[in-house]
């Protein structure tokens, strides 16, 4: 009888304790992860364009489609980074927030922002290179999501032609709520 009372004791101390800390990323790992890749998923949008025009099999059309996908999740991906870096701490006292790379110590923030910035000259620059309409939907979208922002909602459509795909922004105005 005394030995099972005493592994029940050992067994509540263990399950008391907290959670172990997860194992230290490298900083190119941190930074991978600070740019959140699961998030660009969305951005495969862009290719559904060429897609349903049928221009699937034209490298410079899949080419122009890879170049805006990398525009849009470099961009995106610079603003993740920016906002991690600005709620650090706030990050910290955030029960699952707290292993953030940023939030973690594993990337500091100054890293974090040169790499915010190259990303985004990085990102305008490419989309930059597939016309005005992609730039401006690129730029749009950025700020849409941006906490400095005012909350409105963006969405990039693929709009569908005969002979190229086109990308434009839609914009909707924030809902109204009185009180």
């Amino acid at each position: 009888m005394e030995v099972s009372l005493r592994k029940r004791r050992e067994a509540d101390a263990v399950s008391s304790e907290a959670p172990a800390q997860p194992a230290r990323r490298g900083v190119a790992r941190a930074a991978i992860v600070a740019m959140r890749p699961q998030e660009w998923i969305k951005n495969l949008l862009v290719f559904a364009g060429f897609l349903f025009s049928g221009h699937f099999d034209q490298a410079d059309k899949v080419f122009d489609a890879t170049i805006t996908f990398l525009a849009f999740c470099a961009v995106a991906s610079a603003g993740y980074l920016v906002n991690d870096a600005h709620d650090a701490e706030l990050d910290r006292q955030h029960p699952t927030k707290r292993y953030r790379p940023i939030a973690a110590g594993e990337l500091g923030a100054r890293t974090a922002i040169v790499l915010a910035v190259v990303l985004l000259l990085a990102g305008l620059a490419g989309a930059i290179t597939q016309g005005p309409i992609v730039a401006g939907a690129n730029c749009g979208n950025s700020a849409a999501n941006s906490d400095a922002s005012v909350p409105i909602p963006c969405s990039v459509v693929p709009c569908l032609t005969p002979d190229t795909p086109t990308y434009r922004a839609t914009f909707a105005a924030p809902p109204r709520y009185s009180m």
